[in-house]
C-alpha cells in the first residue's frame, strides 16, 4: 500500500530476468578461407580461461552492442555488416575497436561470424557414470561454449562490394571436405 502512489515498483528494464547462458557473436578473418583467427574483443567472453571483467563505469560499447545483436539476426543489425566491410577496406580505426587484431598488415580476405551460446563452466550435471561431461571443471575454464549457427554469411570483399561465400566453413577452424570455398556471390545488405 505504501508503495501505489509510486507507481513504480516492478521488475527494472532490460534485466528483469537473468539468465545462466548467454549467445556471443565472435568474428573471425582468413586470408585463405581455411585458417580462421579470431577478432578479439576486450570485455565480452571468447577465450575459455579467461575471467569475466568488470567494466563499471566503462561502456565498453562494441562489445554491449555485439551482445544485443546477438539476440537477433543479422539483416537487423546493418551496423555488423557496415564494421565487417571497414574491416575489409583495412580501416585501422575500425580494427582499433578490438582488444587484438589478428591481421595487423593487411585486412583479411574473409571474415565469419558464428554465435555461440555461452555458459559458466562450473560444475556441469554428472553423467550417469559420475563423470564430467564437458570436461570443462577440471580444465579450471570459466566459460564452456557450443556454437549454435552462423549469425551472418561468411564474407569476401571483391571489388568494392561484399560477396557472400558459398561453401564457407563453419565453427572454429572447421573445414568441409571437398568444399571449394572459391565461389562467391554479391552479397544483400544484412544477407
Amino acid at each position: 500500500e505504501l508503495e501505489a502512489p509510486l507507481s513504480s515498483v516492478n521488475s527494472y528494464g532490460l534485466f528483469a530476468t537473468m539468465t545462466t547462458d548467454r549467445l556471443e557473436i565472435g568474428l573471425e578473418g582468413s586470408d585463405d578461407g581455411q585458417a580462421f583467427r579470431p577478432y578479439r574483443f576486450a570485455w565480452k567472453p571468447g577465450d575459455l580461461d579467461a575471467r569475466p571483467r568488470f567494466s563499471s563505469p566503462h561502456m565498453p560499447r562494441l562489445d554491449w552492442q555485439m551482445w544485443f545483436a546477438a539476440l537477433g539476426d543479422c539483416r537487423r543489425n546493418q551496423w555488423f555488416v557496415l564494421l565487417q566491410q571497414r574491416l575489409f577496406e583495412g580501416r585501422r580505426d575500425v580494427a582499433g575497436l578490438f582488444a587484438e587484431d589478428p591481421f595487423p598488415d593487411h585486412p583479411p580476405r574473409f571474415l565469419r561470424s558464428p554465435r555461440w551460446r555461452y555458459r559458466f563452466s562450473g560444475r556441469p550435471a554428472p553423467a550417469a557414470d559420475g563423470a564430467d561431461p564437458a570436461g570443462t571443471w577440471e580444465r579450471g575454464r570459466w566459460w564452456a561454449r557450443e556454437r549454435v549457427e552462423d549469425f551472418c554469411p561468411a564474407l569476401t570483399f571483391e571489388r568494392g562490394a561484399l560477396r557472400k561465400v558459398e561453401g564457407a566453413p563453419r565453427g572454429p577452424g572447421a573445414a568441409d571436405p571437398g568444399d571449394d570455398h572459391g565461389r562467391a556471390r554479391p552479397a544483400a545488405r544484412g544477407d
